[in-house]
């Protein structure tokens, strides 16, 4: 990973009718045919993207009704595009972005496809990665220079393309059981708190816990500890079926347990995303409405990084999404996040807002849920400006009820996300839709405040002298330019399953994506 892009991270945290074709077409034009590329086409990146490529985007009834695309003999067609969904490392390595040099090899599929079309090293590299994380302007630079570019064209260019919820699992010991059926909430106070296990405290006017405190007769950082401070009773039933009720077995597989924080071992958008809520939550909950600035010295601000940087108390273990779902459902005792998609399929079915019991990968039976977070952290604003009573938390659900829709906001940016670049040759380095207080910065609806952001890297020119030539470089970039026009439009609205919800249709954001896409050429 780019240094430049690591220091970029943390400085973001700190500061908190389809155009189509060879030729621009006017808004009154009919949509025109393009010749694009017969030869099969490779992808490859973000792990997060896998669903909506591949179930969504990529198929007959996704792009297939919108492509225009058509053979050199004038005959409509659908492209074949091959994604792979390898990681978001990957993926910006594969373009050169961590070092000025394109690895083909990232993508295996492709590197070793005997009908895949050759760049200019005689290897087959694909026509665009996916990433949960946007380069930094450093690496945008060094994506130049791999392609070969001499004009200085910053020649990569970056498309937001879908968010997607970021699910707080969690995987309760065997001999701790609560009430089966019920909702789980848990506080952006309590969220941090879990999450800093072993850290520190801040000083300051208010202290940062550093942890869940011991309580109810538990040690700190337990589960029986976690379920005191979410205000459970204790009761003898050994399957309590009443809301808010819990039962400890005792013993080393009971409530007395320490929670086991799962994490990512690699570079990962979807960390980020957490981190980035951990961060916002943080200077949230300890901000001093007498003295108007925060009371702490924020403890993740040194973790701010889609990097695999974590507090000791945290097992990083899991190379993908995927594997940390796995490990967090089968590990009694765990807590993990993961895109709601991964949470989901690592959960034998039963991984709903409400608590169920689980025997995922031949555990013991335990009890599996995700968790429905607070979405109101702050009211620091109103608070002052109208002297108000601080309201009753609102905890959001990562889906839309009875839906397979991610819930996140898509009405109006938030958190991050009101800032976006200058241009759409910029970086999106720090763009964030995680915001601990969404429901309080948009009252238009209750959305979850932990979203992540997925996003397509390709090329502005695919004939510069590393990469392909013509006629095949403008064909490939007439093949991507429809792909991308149909998913930034159409397929915004066709990603909305599967758990995931389109970038925010808002004009901030529309006015870099249409021009970028736009760009696009052989």
């Amino acid at each position: 990973m780019n240094r430049h892009h690591r220091k970029a991270r943390l400085a973001a945290l700190a500061a908190s009718a389809l155009a189509i074709g060879a030729a621009a077409l006017g808004s009154a034009s009919p949509a025109l045919a393009v010749t694009c590329e017969e030869a099969p086409g490779y992808a490859s990146g973000s792990s997060l993207q896998k669903e909506a490529q591949l179930l969504s985007w990529l198929t007959a009834e996704g792009w297939g009704k919108h492509t225009l695309c058509e053979n050199e003999a004038k005959v409509k067609f659908l492209p074949t595009i091959t994604y792979s969904p390898t990681s978001s490392g990957q993926g910006l390595n594969e373009f050169g972005n961590n070092e000025p040099v394109l690895n083909e090899e990232e993508d295996q599929t492709a590197f070793k496809s005997a009908t895949g079309i050759k760049d200019a090293a005689g290897k087959v590299l694909d026509w665009y990665v996916g990433t949960d994380d946007p380069p930094s302007t450093g690496q945008l630079t060094n994506a130049m220079i791999a392609s070969g570019d001499k004009k200085e064209n910053f020649e990569e260019i970056t498309l937001p393309v879908a968010q997607a919820p970021v699910a707080l699992m969690l995987s309760l010991p065997t001999g701790c059981v609560v009430a089966n059926g019920f909702p789980f909430n848990i506080d952006g106070k309590t969220l941090v708190q879990i999450w800093e296990a072993g850290m520190s405290a801040s000083s300051g006017e208010k202290k940062d816990p550093g942890g869940l405190a011991a309580q109810g007769g538990y040690a700190a950082n337990t589960w029986g500890a976690l379920l005191t401070q979410l205000k459970y009773e204790k009761v003898v039933e050994e399957k309590p079926t009443e809301a808010g009720k819990f039962f400890d077995a005792t013993g080393a597989e009971g409530c007395e347990q320490t929670i086991t924080l799962q994490a990512r071992s690699t570079d990962s958008g979807t960390s980020f995303a957490f981190k980035s809520y951990l961060y916002s939550a943080d200077n949230y909950l300890f901000y001093s409405t007498t003295s108007k600035k925060y009371s702490t010295n924020n403890v993740w601000l040194g973790y701010g990084s889609d990097a695999p940087s974590w507090p000791v108390a945290v097992k990083a273990e899991s190379a993908k999404g995927s594997e940390l779902a796995k490990k967090t459902a089968k590990n009694p005792g765990s807590i993990g996040y993961a895109n709601t998609a991964d949470a989901v399929s690592a959960s034998n079915g039963k991984f709903t807002g409400a608590v169920a019991e689980s025997e995922f990968e031949a555990s013991k039976k335990h009890q599996i849920v995700y968790a429905l977070l607070q979405d109101n952290e702050s009211v620091v604003t109103k608070a002052e400006a109208e002297a108000i009573e601080v309201p009753a938390k609102i905890y959001a659900d990562p889906v839309v009820e009875g839906t397979k829709v991610g819930n996140c906001a898509t009405d109006k940016a938030v958190g991050a996300g009101k800032k976006t670049p200058y241009s759409y040759t910029d970086s999106w380095l720090g763009v964030s839709t995680a915001d601990p207080n969404v429901g309080t910065d948009d009252i238009s609806g209750t959305y979850y405040p932990i979203c992540a952001l997925t996003y397509d890297l390709v090329w502005k020119h695919y004939n510069v002298p590393n990469l392909f030539k013509d006629p095949a470089g403008a064909q490939i970039a007439a093949t991507v330019k429809d792909l991308m026009s149909y998913i930034t439009k159409a397929g915004q609205t066709d990603v909305k399953t599967n758990y995931y919800t389109g970038f925010p249709q808002v004009s901030g954001w529309t006015s870099h994506i249409e021009p970028a896409v736009e760009a696009i050429t052989g």
